[in-house]
């Protein structure tokens, strides 16, 4: 089985300290959503907390949906986010996702409590794009507000968020595959290159469009001026196994 890709993005309030969940959003590579609520809000030490918090109450409070259909449990929180992310090699991705991974962890316990199919750590697509020089300012833009509390069939605004993480990790992946076709490429030419010099029998065929060689049943432009041309050779017979 193929390993599958989870975007993971959480909302939470931490003091240097303690970390409390808040909200959780995981996109799936193959398309599965899943979102859910803590009962922090409710909580009485830790909704006094949030509610001091003037970047959540500004930024993350009015987003929640704070309906029974997506707040859960604890311990309903492990076993549905268990069955969610199934299969024996799951990859975790996130963004800037140090402190997203350690509180999805604690939903278990501790470090070594979680599903044993899981990794030790987490993807993170900021340190992916730093390390292949990617940047960041151009990845898509996150609209605030395009996911509001009424809107409870889909995503909230963490899921918004992973879907943008699913988006840029494609496009990153798509520039990382072109530096590797390109240097792919100037190493074969090279190779050829180098046995075309080295071999005698590796000649030119000059036609009307160009001239070209037949190297290990390959078609390639001659890049240098023939050593002896001939005319084109028959393909009659010629096949592929």
């Amino acid at each position: 089985m193929v390993a599958i890709k989870y975007f993971i993005d959480t909302e939470f309030i931490e003091d240097g300290k303690t970390i409390d969940l808040i909200s959780i959003g995981i996109v799936a590579e193959d398309g599965r959503e899943y979102y859910a609520e803590t009962y922090a809000l409710h909580h009485p030490e830790i909704g006094r907390r949030i509610r001091a918090h003037e970047w959540l109450m500004a930024n993350v409070v009015p987003h929640l949906a704070g309906t029974p259909e997506v707040q859960r449990a604890p311990m309903e929180l492990r076993d549905e986010i268990r069955y969610f992310v199934y299969g024996p090699d799951p990859k975790f991705w996130g963004y800037c996702s140090a402190y997203d991974w350690v509180v999805l962890n604690q939903l278990y316990g501790s470090m070594v409590d979680h599903p044993r199919a899981w990794e030790f750590y987490c993807h993170d697509i900021a340190q992916f794009a730093e390390d292949n020089g990617i940047n960041r300012r151009l990845f898509p833009k996150q609209h605030l507000g395009a996911h509001g509390a009424e809107d409870q069939g889909h995503l909230q605004l963490d899921q918004g968020a992973t879907r943008l993480m699913d988006d840029a990790l494609k496009a990153v992946g798509l520039i990382f595959l072109a530096v590797i076709f390109g240097l792919i490429s100037g190493f074969t030419k090279a190779y050829l290159a180098e046995r075309w010099e080295d071999d005698p029998t590796y000649v030119c065929y000059s036609q009307s469009e160009g001239s070209y060689m037949i190297v290990d049943g390959l078609r390639i432009d001659c890049q240098e001026p023939p050593r002896a041309t001939t005319t084109t050779p028959s393909t009659e017979g010629a096949g592929s196994g």
